[in-house]
């Protein structure tokens, strides 16, 4: 019972008010729960808040996972350098913590970090960025909550899809 629209013809708002039009025709009482995975993009988070705001403010807004870990790997290769073991074992080890709601943590952790390692500005910035975007988005990042109620964390699955249908289709052309 799930359906997909992507559009390069409509404005977003047009394709994401379809959504919602979609969504509440299939849920008209508003009785089952709504899982919105998006990516960060702040024109979408925009229209989509104000979908939100007009039609379900108790709709759970989830930050697709793999980009808030394209962040922590950057942030890793400013705090140990590009393929290094320390590196993949901090991800990792973030990752998880992240994935159980400590988002905020990760955030002054690896602030922490880059200043007891006296990293320069050019080095620390990654990091900086990383720990500014949890906390940007720390309402988007309850994973733990999501993972247990069994929504959907990341929209790898679609992108690929998504990615593979087009990129069959202008080979073609």
């Amino acid at each position: 019972d799930k359906r997909v629209w992507a559009s390069v013809e409509q404005e977003p708002e047009e394709v994401i008010g379809a959504t919602f039009e979609e969504a509440l025709r299939r849920d008209p009482n508003r009785s089952r729960p709504w899982a919105i995975l998006v990516d960060g993009g702040e024109q979408q988070l925009e229209l989509i808040l104000a979908f939100i705001k007009r039609h379900r403010p108790d709709a759970m807004l989830i930050l697709d996972f793999i980009h808030v870990l394209e962040y922590v790997w950057k942030a890793a290769h400013g705090l140990f350098g590009v393929g290094s073991q320390e590196a993949q074992a901090w991800v990792a080890e973030q990752a998880l913590r992240i994935l159980k709601g400590e988002a905020s943590t990760v955030a002054v952790g690896m602030r922490r970090k880059a200043t007891r390692q006296q990293l320069t500005q050019k080095q620390r910035e990654p990091v900086d960025k990383c720990a500014d975007y949890l906390t940007k988005y720390l309402p988007m990042l309850g994973y733990d909550i999501y993972l247990s109620e069994g929504f959907p964390i990341a929209t790898g699955v679609i992108e690929g899809a998504c990615r593979h249908l087009i990129k069959d289709r202008m080979d073609l052309t």
